[in-house]
């Protein structure tokens, strides 16, 4: 389990129960390695992205603040980074997650050059492969057991919710087909998710992600954002395939941060050709989802 403050990555052990979550399950956390710096510029991290463990035992973090990979060896200690702000090879203007294939390769979308670039497992540049500007959907791709790239696309953009949908595609880049993206429906009144500025889907900050993760399976698990409630569906049909349920309660967001947010989305939408009354700040929750996100392992393990 990874946990992470400004400037420092704790890698720890999490011991948890797999399958339905029992009241009583017990939680033991054992610091292994400590990455990051406050000191050191190089090495440090504000907002990691992904993490990966290189085929030498060096762990990738994906640094979003930088656009920029960092390598660290074993023991934590800063070895070099790759990519930057750029267009060039290598370079990323919006990196998102990275997804893994089972070749070690990581495929990180970067819908700011309409392209996703591909790393080999050892973090260095391969190559990458155009995405259309319409495809520029601001989420990870993920590659399924088959080496296919699971990615969303907008099939709609003058549709309420541009008509969003999943494709598989090759890894040249052709596309195979088309999938249905299930409905994630979250409990409650639902304020507009998506704001549309020249024809741009916008989406507000700080809203819980109805989506959480598409799985190398090819299935896709939804988060309940206000609950404690999150479902594996299946692509295509919206089967469901496994749900975990529990309660927490929800944790106010700080005063602080969301007017930032708020701030620095009215930016961007003024920057994007709208104006700052377009952004309605009542949308923008005051309180932080019960499930901020969900991952599931090679062996079908989820947290």
């Amino acid at each position: 389990m990874l946990f992470h403050v400004p400037g420092l990555l704790t890698a720890s052990l999490l011991l948890l129960g797999v399958g339905q979550l029992r009241a009583q399950a017990a939680w033991r956390l054992v610091e292994q390695a400590r990455y990051g710096s406050a000191t050191d510029p190089r090495a440090e991290l504000t907002k990691v992205l992904g993490v990966a463990v290189a085929p030498d035992g060096a762990v990738l973090v994906q640094e979003e603040a930088t656009q920029r990979i960092l390598r660290f060896g074993p023991d934590g200690r800063f070895l070099t980074s790759a990519g930057g702000k750029g267009s060039g090879p290598g370079e990323f203007r919006s990196m998102m997650p990275w997804g893994r294939a089972s070749d070690g390769t990581l495929w990180i979308n970067d819908p700011g050059n309409s392209r996703v670039t591909v790393m080999g497992a050892d973090g260095s540049y391969l190559r990458t492969m155009p995405i259309m500007n319409t495809d520029r959907l601001h989420v990870p791709v993920q590659v399924d057991r088959a080496g296919h790239l699971l990615m969303q696309v907008i099939r709609n953009p003058q549709s309420p919710n541009f008509d969003i949908a999943m494709q598989r595609r090759s890894k040249d880049g052709t596309v195979l087909d088309t999938l249905t993206v299930p409905s994630c429906p979250l409990l409650g009144p639902q304020p507009t998710r998506m704001l549309r500025v020249a024809n741009r889907p916008m989406v507000y900050p700080l809203l819980p992600a109805a989506i959480s993760e598409i799985t190398a399976d090819g299935a896709v698990w939804c988060s309940a954002g206000g609950n404690y409630r999150a479902f594996k569906l299946r692509l295509g049909q919206g089967d469901t395939l496994r749900a975990i349920t529990g309660s927490a309660a929800p944790i106010r967001h700080p005063s602080t941060i969301r007017d930032s947010a708020i701030a620095e989305f009215r930016r961007a939408v003024v920057q994007a050709g709208g104006k700052e009354g377009d952004v309605d700040a009542s949308t923008i929750p005051t309180k932080r989802p019960a499930i901020m996100s969900v991952v599931e392992d090679d062996e079908h393990r989820s947290g």
